[in-house]
């Protein structure tokens, strides 16, 4: 993820690497941490926006794992009532993350990825902290980690999500507010936080607890919403679609795909599951027929993203990813008034 404040950004150098600081605690880092490219602008402005700015300061780390002191609120009134614990299943019932595929979704033929990796703790996935379980922190191994941490504030109904938490010097750090009763989309229950000066968690402006494999998922034996994947420049295409809201900064030049930032993929469902893989491989097969998953950012290695409590469950699945990862297509029918696609659900919603 490239930050900026426009679409036309020109691209970022890549700083020099400094001495990583100790990681808080053992970690894998993966194929994704070792071959990021600098993502220091994005877009947060209309595609019809040609204004650029970018920084090329390089990144002192230091790790932290205490929750922020910033006192926050819900960022706006609830869209409903609902009996999930919102710490560990967010989002309302009607959120793009919990609207299962419906039966005519119809799909782009085209192969976007042939393999794929998970980010949990490696220093690119997410940290949950104040959701009723240990805290566990990212890998600040690589230089360029991007510390993303998602805190539950004490009202329990909205979070505090930054991007380089750990990373105090980076000029890009950064918080937004996120109101868990709501959309997990910066157009639906989403507001800029008191720290920064660019709000964005995501390149597509997503709630990065959207689409996030959880730990209790895991533990349920099924994962009942969307998912969140990243995808490398060879797959985009510069230009956003819903519910995206931004995309990299770097994006009119650096992406040569053809997948949009905010794009729904999924597995068709009259491709049958692959024979032979883990119980977490199969989960992520299932959620991503039966909901899919939204293209949130970019990643060098098509990663999709789990919290870093998670990451001993979910490490059996990243064998199965070369079995998954081909079978992704882009749902050609999806949009703003047809969620999901078209037709009949494919699973109940949400409670």
């Amino acid at each position: 993820m490239v930050l900026g404040v426009a679409i036309l950004a020109s691209a970022c150098s890549t700083p020099a690497p400094t001495s990583p600081s100790p990681s808080s605690g053992a970690a894998t880092v993966s194929a994704e941490s070792a071959t990021k490219t600098c993502r220091r602008c994005r877009t947060v402005t209309s595609p019809s926006s040609t204004t650029t700015t970018s920084t090329t300061t390089s990144t002192t780390t230091t790790t932290t794992t205490a929750a922020p002191t910033t006192t926050t609120t819900a960022p706006s009134a609830p869209a409903g009532v609902t009996t999930r614990d919102l710490r560990l299943w967010p989002f309302s019932s009607t959120s793009v993350w919990n609207t299962p595929l419906g039966d005519q979704a119809t799909f782009d033929s085209r192969t976007i990825i042939t393999n794929a990796e998970i980010n949990s703790d490696n220093g690119f996935g997410v940290s949950v902290g104040n959701a009723g379980y240990a805290l566990a922190d990212q890998s600040t191994a690589n230089p360029y980690n991007e510390s993303h941490y998602s805190f539950i504030n004490s009202d329990q109904v909205s979070a505090t999500e930054w991007y380089q938490y750990q990373n105090l010097s980076n000029p890009n750090r950064n918080n937004v507010l996120t109101d868990l009763r709501r959309g997990g989309i910066w157009t639906d229950g989403m507001a800029n936080g008191p720290v920064g000066t660019v709000h964005q968690v995501r390149a597509s402006k997503f709630s990065q607890l959207g689409g996030l494999i959880r730990l209790w998922d895991l533990q349920q034996g099924v994962i009942r919403h969307a998912l969140d994947i990243h995808l490398p420049n060879s797959a985009l295409q510069s230009g956003w679609v819903w519910p995206a809201a931004g995309q990299d900064g770097d994006a009119a030049t650096a992406y040569y795909g053809f997948v949009p930032m905010g794009s729904l993929l999924a597995i068709p469902r009259n491709v049958p599951m692959p024979s032979g893989m883990s119980a977490a491989g199969q989960m992520i097969w299932h959620a991503l027929q039966t909901y899919g998953a939204y293209v949130g950012d970019r990643g060098s290695t098509a990663p999709l993203n789990a919290e870093a409590a998670a990451a001993a469950a979910v490490n059996p699945a990243r064998a199965d990813m070369a079995k998954i990862a081909p079978q992704l297509r882009m749902v050609t029918n999806a949009s703003q008034t047809n969620v999901g696609g078209p037709g009949n659900r494919l699973a109940p919603l949400a409670p």
